[in-house]
């Protein structure tokens, strides 16, 4: 059975096993006394139950208690297990299953620690974890050529990182990472439901957003059409309201002029970073955002990778994993690894 490779970002679990995306689940939970949602079913409920709903287990994987806890969670941990464990199960991964873990730059060691623990506890066994920059950008290098200096950009749901890395001979080795606050997919994809919002009051008289369950429809049908419309000139929005149909076209060039500020923050600290020498790997959070490749035309070359770059790179670094470094409980976190040289 091929190692399989499991990516933590709070916007979408992602799961591999080299050859494409098995699946990728939503970092969100619904916490109902009597059954957590999570994943994708807790999405389609988290406009529905406001209150319940919780997005910050991952970025926050820590043991403190939550402030509406549960009997099934306690803490933003328990609710991260919940989630594993779902994925794993969807996945189709056995217990006792090898996985690589690639996480982002910007989780602590304490995080780290707690992450192997639940994969423990969901039966997974762990030959080490890969920083997902470095894993990405190795993706790229076997791609094509990479320079000395390298920017890979990544959206959370509710910040963004910018890691730093140097490639150097037959080496990748990252060097900074940094979080830029304000540029996360949760404000974008809010802002994309306050525009259609308006959208609809002013061509239809109706207002989703008075509706929690017309605005959880909205927002359902935005976060699933957000690719195509990162391409499209517009897509058709509608929403129900009893035996009414309400449609609008929402326009691309009003969605990435709507984007502009969501993004602004992070293209500044880009600018900053690269000056001018740098190039950008955009990963596919970043690079499905309506106007983001325009938006990091920023004089240096970028390049938008694949959904599963992380993945395919962190197989990579399984000749690797035994090497010494920084360790989190004894296994491996790899924050450098060896890629080939191209003639």
């Amino acid at each position: 059975m091929a190692v399989a490779v499991i990516e933590i970002n709070d916007s979408g679990i992602g799961v591999s096993r080299g050859e494409g995306l098995l699946l990728e689940s939503p970092g969100c939970a619904v916490l109902g006394e009597r059954k957590v949602l999570v994943g994708e079913e807790a999405l389609r409920h988290a406009r529905l139950y406001p209150r319940r709903a919780n997005d910050l287990f991952w970025s926050r994987l820590d043991q403190t208690p939550l402030d509406n806890p549960v009997p099934q969670a306690r803490s933003f941990a328990d609710v991260a297990y919940l989630h594993l464990r779902e994925v794993v199960q969807s996945a189709g991964l056995d217990a006792g299953d090898q996985v690589v873990f690639a996480v982002p730059g910007t989780f602590e060691r304490e995080q780290l620690a707690l992450l192997l623990g639940i994969a423990q506890a969901c039966s997974l066994e762990v030959l080490g974890i890969v920083d997902s920059a470095v894993a990405a950008a190795a993706a790229a290098a076997a791609a094509a050529p990479l320079p000395e200096r390298v920017l890979h950009l990544d959206l959370q749901l509710h910040q963004a990182a910018i890691t730093s890395l140097r490639a150097g001979g037959a080496a990748l080795l990252r060097e900074e990472v940094v979080q830029v606050g304000g540029s996360g997919l949760a404000r974008a994809l809010d802002a994309l439901v306050r525009l259609a919002g308006d959208l609809f009051v002013r061509e239809t008289r109706f207002d989703p957003l008075h509706s929690a369950e017309a605005e959880q429809s909205l927002t359902d049908n935005l976060r699933l059409q957000l690719a195509e419309l990162a391409q499209s000139p517009g897509i058709p929005v509608s929403v129900s309201a009893g035996r009414r149909l309400h449609r609008v076209t929402l326009p691309r060039e009003l969605v990435i002029e709507r984007l502009r500020p969501e993004l602004s923050a992070l293209v500044q600290r880009a600018r900053e970073l690269a000056g001018g020498a740098a190039l950008l790997l955009l990963s596919h959070r970043l690079a499905r955002l309506p106007g983001a490749l325009s938006a990091f035309e920023l004089g240096a070359a970028s390049r938008p990778l694949p959904a599963d770059a992380a993945a395919v790179g962190a197989l990579t670094a399984l000749p690797q994993l035994a090497a010494s470094g920084p360790e989190a409980q004894g296994l491996p976190f790899v924050t450098s690894l060896a890629v080939e040289a191209h003639n």
